[in-house]
């Protein structure tokens, strides 16, 4: 009966998966991940911007930043496709990328593949940050998890670590600290540090240079004071984030309004199940008797020091939003690494079979629910004719109290606004056939393409 239920687990989180890729790939004119379409309408001003077109108030950065590797993908695709096709492509090349990369993590840790695969779709492949279209951060989630599926040997020497370390720092700025982390705990488990650090240095001179020469952003729109009880509701719900339930938002109406209350109420309860069977997990994957020799372990090093990162940082530092939960996400792979190995599996405790019973039951339902909701989802949309479409919500108190009553909690828990830039999409979509400008304000001012008037951040 384990064994059955183990290949079931497995074969609901694969068929997400298709069922995913159906939807990106053919039944919408384009891929749409939340914001993924604006980061397609900056790949086209850069272009413009290229070509030597007058785009308005667009101006190239001139000096290296992260998030340029998404840009540069997507606009080196526009030169030969439409953005609709664009999207899609860039899509395809995400899912082969980060199945190749969990495969070599599955193989490279011997983890057990029934939980892990499952495990890694949630985490990694289709999770939380992918729907929200952050493509860069996802990028630089590969660069990681590639990074740790290294051998030993190469994840201390120095020509590695340039070519790694550049490629995170171009990819995202929370993935590149997490990198970082990575190499130092390796370098210090193998206790050769000369070497490392002669191999991030060019990095650090980028991230120097970057900060010298940057214009100063206006900071994200504040967040009303969380209080303890806030504080670590917020935290509880990042970690729930993990968890393989998504709320799909067509028209500024997810699960609760579709399908009523029920399958939004399983889903939270399938990603605390989730929380916790992952939390009881990983305590019994690591036994007390360990602890001193923990330091020695280069993943449960990095894993510690970034836990320590997501736990003390608020919803806003250093004018990024939610930094510790970017964080969060390469602490749970590198955790992953030693908490799911055969080894670890094949010699559980009490404690780490309901924590592996409560994954299982997680999978499944958090799997099948998400696999309903973006039919659903995706159905409203087929069925809409409409040419404006608002995706914003008013987040206001999302991460107080307020959220946790009737409908506010429809539209904000887990939530991902599949169309939210539809517009944007058909216009950009527009004037790349007719070869014309947009002079449409950029939504997030962080690539290689400035803006003399930054447009008010999206909450």
């Amino acid at each position: 009966m384990k064994a059955r239920f183990d290949i079931v687990q497995r074969n609901v989180a694969f068929a997400f998966v298709g069922i995913s890729a159906i939807v990106l790939l053919l039944l919408f004119p384009y891929s749409p991940l939340q914001d993924f379409p604006q980061w397609i309408y900056q790949g086209f001003v850069f272009n413009s911007l290229v070509s030597g077109h007058d785009v308005g108030h667009f101006f190239l950065k001139s000096y290296p930043v992260p998030y340029a590797t998404a840009q540069i993908l997507i606009s080196a695709s526009l030169l030969l496709f439409s953005p609709m096709v664009t999207s899609k492509l860039i899509v395809v090349g995400y899912f082969v990328l980060s199945f190749w990369v969990s495969r070599r993590l599955v193989r490279r840790f011997d983890l057990d593949p029934k939980i892990a695969w499952p495990l890694l779709i949630s985490i990694f492949v289709l999770n939380s940050p992918f729907w929200n279209g952050y493509l860069g951060y996802q990028l630089g989630l590969i660069v990681f998890a590639t990074y740790l599926s290294l051998s030993d040997e190469a994840r201390t020497d120095s020509r590695v670590l340039v070519a790694f370390s550049v490629l995170a720092f171009f990819c995202h700025g929370m993935t590149y600290v997490a990198f970082m982390v990575a190499a130092g705990a390796c370098a210090i488990a193998r206790r050769r540090i000369i070497g490392p650090l002669i191999g991030v240095t060019p990095s650090i001179a980028l991230v120097i240079w970057y900060v010298a020469c940057k214009t100063p952003s206006p900071p994200p729109d504040s967040l009303p004071s969380l209080g303890f009880v806030g504080f670590i509701g917020y935290k509880a719900y990042s970690l729930l984030k993990l968890g393989p339930y998504q709320n799909f938002v067509i028209r500024g109406i997810g699960d609760a309004g579709r399908l009523a209350s029920t399958p939004l109420i399983l889903g939270i309860l399938a990603n605390i199940a989730f929380g916790l069977g992952l939390s009881m997990r990983c305590v019994s994957a690591t036994k007390w008797r360990e602890w001193p020799t923990l330091l020695r372990i280069p993943e449960l090093l990095c894993a510690i020091v970034l836990l320590a990162f997501w736990i003390v940082l608020t919803p806003i530092a250093l004018k990024i939003v939610n930094p510790g939960e970017r964080l969060l996400y390469p602490a749970v792979l590198a955790i992953a690494t030693r908490a799911f190995r055969v080894d670890r599996v094949s010699s559980m405790d009490k404690i780490a079979h309901v924590g592996r019973l409560l994954l299982s039951s997680a999978f499944v339902a958090g799997f099948f629910l998400s696999a309903v909701g973006l039919i659903s989802s995706t159905l409203a949309y087929r069925r809409s004719s409409f040419d404006t479409i608002s995706e914003r919500l008013d987040w206001g108190d999302s991460y107080g109290l307020g959220a946790l009553s009737g409908e506010r909690l429809s539209q904000t828990l887990f939530v991902h606004r599949l169309i939210q830039f539809d517009r944007l999409m058909k216009e950009t979509e527009s004037a790349w056939r007719t070869g014309a400008t947009l002079n449409i304000p950029l939504e997030f001012d962080t690539a290689l393409v400035g803006q003399s008037n930054p447009a008010p951040p999206n909450p």
